[in-house]
């Protein structure tokens, strides 16, 4: 409750955001570079959406707007993510609420998330206690230190994050799809569909809800997969129920149709042989 506080939100975001400014000046200072942790950030937000061809009208205000999109581009992501931040708090709190699973990737984030937090608070003691008493450290000193190890902290956290990421939309992908195609398969075996979607008979009154209600379905599976993977979970999502259908209607060449929903529908993974994939392919998405 705490974490969907507006107050609370406002607070951590600009202490997070005047984080950042310090530890460019504590870079800035020491004529070091800060590691550059964009190609990270990027993969948090929503993958961009194909647009329809503009109209005629369209295009006229398409050009009006095209120097904004541009300027939008070149805004600079803020280095610490609020949503992720907080995120480190869920997860090492409820790692079963958050987490779908128990593997490497998991363990590696939970243990990322728990040396971030503890980084970030020491970090949070060092601002409040002042300068250090019994060490000849000076404060600034001592707070400049602690920054940095934070801020280290926070890369290690933040490419866990990402990394598990990918396997996270990944598996919600293939579930959104596998819904997809079991829906599909349901609907033309009840509805005793051609090829074409077209009812060898008449559709009675039933028979056209259902086929409503699966279309209505499918769509928000759709819309769902294209905000976690953008238009290629969509391409991925169509070439699965193309080829749900192509099975349906060869088995039932065959003498044999499908009286199962299909199983073994799932999205391509770009998963290597240690089961792990690439970050290269990590998709922009949230969760």
């Amino acid at each position: 409750m705490s974490m969907e506080s507006p107050v609370v939100l406002r607070s951590t975001k600009a202490l997070l955001d005047r984080l950042e400014k310090r530890l460019v000046i504590s870079h800035s200072v020491a004529s070091s570079s800060v590691e550059n942790v964009d190609h990270l950030l990027k993969r948090l937000g929503s993958p961009p959406r194909r647009r329809a061809p503009p109209s005629r009208e369209g295009k006229t205000r398409a050009v009006v707007k095209r120097p904004a999109k541009s300027s939008e581009a070149s805004i600079k992501l803020p280095r610490y993510s609020l949503r992720v931040v907080l995120c480190a708090y869920m997860i090492l709190a409820h790692p079963s609420a958050v987490l779908s699973g128990q593997g490497e990737r998991e363990k590696q984030l939970i243990e990322s998330a728990a040396n971030f937090i503890k980084e970030f608070e020491l970090l949070i003691k060092v601002i409040l206690d002042g300068p250090g008493q019994s060490s000849g450290v000076t404060g600034q000193r001592k707070f400049r230190a602690q920054l940095a190890n934070f801020d280290k902290a926070w890369c290690s956290y933040l490419y866990s994050f990402v990394v598990w990421k990918v396997k996270d939309a990944r598996l919600l992908e293939e579930d959104l799809v596998r819904a997809a195609c079991k829906l599909e398969l349901s609907m033309m075996q009840t509805c005793k569909l051609t090829a074409d979607r077209h009812s060898q008979n008449n559709l009675t009154h039933d028979m056209k809800a259902i086929q409503k209600q699966v279309i209505d379905d499918q769509k928000l599976l759709r819309d769902k997969v294209q905000h976690l993977s953008g238009d290629a979970g969509l391409e991925r999502m169509n070439s699965a129920l193309s080829d749900t259908r192509s099975k349906f209607f060869e088995a039932k060449e065959n003498g044999s149709p499908l009286t199962a929903p299909v199983a073994n529908v799932s999205t391509p993974l770009s998963i290597n042989s240690s089961g792990k994939a690439p970050l290269s392919e990590v998709p922009e998405s949230s969760r």
